[in-house]
């Protein structure tokens, strides 16, 4: 999946995002619920992850 540009709308729980994105791809995720994106925020962090988020 290195360097698949991919959208995650809405997020979903805060596990896809960061799970692609390990996988290589450069993710984006949408939602409109603050904490969902704080979750994956957090994932990420943990993980030494890159995520847009929105």
């Amino acid at each position: 999946m290195e360097g698949l540009k991919i959208l995650c709308l809405p997020s979903g729980g805060g596990q896809q995002g960061p799970i692609l994105a390990a996988a290589g791809a450069d993710v984006t995720v949408i939602d409109i619920s603050k904490k969902q994106l704080e979750q994956d925020g957090k994932v990420a962090k943990r993980d030494g992850l890159t995520l847009k988020r929105y």
